[in-house]
């Protein structure tokens, strides 16, 4: 009788593993096809970015989509609050720290230390590109990752054939149009021109772009560009030193929510 009920004993054990066993590779699967689900999703989302193709971001219903699965990437990092493309050029994360304005010049967007850092702004700007004048910076990188690439508008053409920054948000999407990449000086840009809370402060900034004539300048002087514009300034390390940054300059041409 024992050995009966010991065997039943097994069998039940047997069972009940195997339907535990049967629900674990089930979940793993499940979990599997989100991944594959997800890695496809942002696998779109990089070829709707880098197409610069705004017709494209637009559903049957005339319903503009996000390509940026913020949800996920706020998840991960809540400092992560809008996404930069340049076509070609460059394809990142925007983030801002809450405390720390320095914070990701030497950490990437996970928050692990790294020199290479990430791109972001500071807390002087906000969050919705709704400034005057925004900066975004990021490091410039030897493998050409984040602002590493940006060199490349010293040349007139390589600017002809890359005139757009796309910047997204969780509610919008904002287009800049390129008219300037130039060598500056390391004084802090938005405290020079007053962040440009006043329209003079604003006239400045744009006579000061207009001036540039440096070896390896890039301006569009003819540009239709006035006060009443917003502008976004990329800003990265230049080679020849600390005393220096290599600026791209551009003004909102389009906002799209």
């Amino acid at each position: 009788m024992k050995k009966k009920l010991l065997i039943a004993g097994l069998l039940i054990s047997l069972t009940a593993a195997a339907a535990a066993g049967g629900i674990y590779l089930q979940r793993v699967q499940e979990q599997q096809e989100a991944l594959e689900e997800k890695r496809r999703q942002l696998q779109e989302y990089a070829e709707l970015r880098r197409a610069g193709d705004m017709s494209a971001l637009y559903d049957e219903n005339g319903k503009l989509m996000i390509p940026v699965d913020f949800a996920g990437l706020q998840e991960e990092n809540p400092d992560i609050y809008a996404w930069i493309t340049i076509p070609g050029v460059v394809d990142e994360p925007v983030l801002q720290h809450p405390e720390d304005d320095s914070f990701y010049q030497g950490h990437d967007a996970q928050k692990q230390e790294l020199a290479t850092g990430a791109v972001f702004t500071e807390r002087l700007n906000a969050k919705d590109f709704s400034d005057a004048l925004t900066v975004i910076y990021g490091n410039n990188n030897e493998d050409g990752s984040l602002f590493g690439s940006l060199f490349h508008y010293q040349d007139r053409q390589f600017m002809e054939e890359h005139p757009l920054i796309y910047i997204y948000t969780p509610q919008s999407v904002l287009t800049y149009q390129i008219f300037a990449a130039y060598q500056s000086d390391n004084r802090h840009l938005l405290m020079r021109f007053n962040q440009g809370t006043y329209e003079g402060n604003i006239r400045a900034f744009i006579k000061d772009i207009l001036s540039q004539r440096s070896m390896g300048a890039t301006v569009l002087r003819d540009t239709d560009i006035d006060t009443g514009d917003r502008f976004l300034t990329l800003s990265t390390h230049d080679p020849q030193g600390k005393e220096y940054r290599y600026l791209v300059q551009a003004y909102l041409v389009e906002q799209a929510s």
